[in-house]
């Protein structure tokens, strides 16, 4: 087989990359909404959405998420990170194509088509959550120790391309043929990819599988000392055939219970920055704030911005410590949701401010530079890297759930929290969770970089007891 030619290297980065895609292909769904809904409020439009049921188009993935991530992070334990993706894939890809219906005339003449499509979005969000755990956790355990933070904190980038993919295209196409030519480009490649990448060898091991846990372990490791190690830390912290219902017992221990909310409160505090009001809503921002070119390639201009920033962060990741990361970005947020936020009161007090035109897309710029060069990949190698092998799976699941949570809530609150303070409101509210994401990080967060499995689980069991950790 063709996989079998390749060295363990490059298996690595290839699952990690087919992982990737497949999340890419996951958030399409939720950067869908922010192109097809002005497309869909035009006169000629078979769809009339109420300014409820728009809301509701837009949001629902992230609130069908809650459910979907816990389903999705008990299923990743069961049959496996990488079989749950491929089970589940599919079904997401026909979830989108389904979506071209809504310009069918039976349905037109039936006046269902709202309906239909919000059936759509919430089936959409459920399975693109079922596997957005799986696939973080079948990268960061097909990588080794070398390139684990770099292809882990990968999932920022892969994230941003989804959103891009929907940006540019966009700028050409309707979202009918839109909604099959995303899942043609991201779901159909990548699926073909992880037929051919074995099973996240450390899954097996936890399930008792320890021949077959060996034999992909081989393919996908370069030192058999890394090998061995790797297994035996596995070994010695889970019991065989470990099942849903031990993962939930060892999860309550008190270290792996801190690492767990820890976990949740990073990825909490990282969406209080506003980055998911800013990915949906960018398209409004720019119209209220009358930037002065294209809408559509404004978007994607800060969408590149984003990606490019990504790849940044992701090549310096493996040996940039994670804290200074944080900081920086969490500074860069400050200042640039601020400023936008100073524009938009100028603006609403009547000022003139045609002379400031440039600051709403400098400050956006500004915020993603911070934002993809530091605080989104950073934050969620971070959420992986503090959680202890045993509740690997169930951890990343709990804190996914924080992270959706609150992503929900500050994206369906956006509208009516407008309206009580007005959009400078909005926008300093961001810069306040910008600066206590900075205070935690100073305050409570490790330096992960480095830190092995093994002495993660040390970290913790200290923590726990109230020792003194000595890195």
């Amino acid at each position: 087989m063709f996989i079998n030619s390749l060295t363990p290297s490059i298996r690595q980065m290839v699952a990690a990359v087919c992982a990737g895609v497949l999340t890419t292909a996951a958030y399409t769904s939720w950067g869908f909404s922010a192109v097809a809904l002005p497309q869909m409020n035009l006169p000629e439009s078979p769809v009339n959405f109420t300014p409820e049921m728009a809301g509701w188009f837009a949001t629902i993935p992230m609130l069908l998420s809650i459910p979907g991530t816990a389903l999705g992070s008990v299923l990743c334990e069961r049959i496996g990170p990488r079989r749950l993706q491929l089970v589940v894939v599919p079904l997401l890809a026909a979830s989108m194509l389904g979506m071209v219906a809504g310009s069918w005339q039976v349905l037109q003449d039936a006046g269902v088509v709202e309906e239909f499509l919000l059936v759509t979005r919430v089936i959409q969000g459920t399975l693109a959550a079922l596997f957005t755990t799986p696939a973080i956790v079948y990268t960061y355990e097909v990588c080794d120790s070398h390139r684990r933070g770099a292809l882990t904190s990968c999932v920022d980038m892969w994230v941003t391309l989804g959103f891009l993919l929907c940006y540019l295209l966009g700028c050409y196409l309707p979202w009918q043929t839109m909604a099959w030519v995303l899942p043609v480009s991201t779901s159909l490649p990548a699926y073909c990819g992880l037929l051919l990448v074995p099973e996240s060898p450390l899954w097996l091991a936890r399930r008792g599988r320890n021949k077959e846990a060996l034999e992909n372990m081989m393919l996908l490791r370069n030192s058999s000392d890394e090998i061995l190690e790797e297994l035996q830390v596995v070994r010695n912290s889970t019991s065989k055939g470990m099942t849903i219902w031990k993962s939930l017992q060892v999860a309550k221990d008190k270290p792996n219970l801190l690492a767990i909310l820890f976990s949740s409160l990073v990825l909490m505090l990282k969406e209080m920055c506003g980055f998911i009001v800013f990915s949906i809503y960018i398209v409004y921002i720019f119209q209220q704030a009358g930037v002065g070119i294209s809408l559509c390639w404004s978007s994607v201009f800060v969408g590149l911005t984003r990606l490019v920033c990504n790849l940044t962060a992701s090549l310096i990741l493996h040996k940039a410590p994670r804290r200074l990361l944080l900081m920086a970005g969490c500074s860069l947020i400050f200042i640039s949701v601020t400023a936008i936020g100073i524009f938009f009161y100028l603006q609403s007090g009547g000022y003139n401010v045609s002379r400031l035109s440039w600051l709403p897309m400098t400050s956006l710029l500004v915020f993603m530079v911070g934002y993809a060069g530091g605080v989104g990949p950073t934050s969620w190698i971070v959420a992986m890297e503090v959680l202890p092998g045993p509740v690997r799976s169930l951890g990343y699941g709990i804190s996914s759930i924080v992270y959706y949570i609150t992503s929900f809530a500050i994206s369906k609150s956006f509208e009516s929290v407008k309206e009580l303070i007005g959009l400078h409101g909005v926008f300093w509210c961001y810069s306040i969770g910008s600066v206590l994401y900075c205070l935690a990080v100073v305050l409570f967060v490790p330096e992960t970089l480095g830190m092995s499995p093994r002495v993660v689980e040390e970290f913790w069991h200290r923590r726990a007891h109230k020792k003194k950790y000595h890195s």
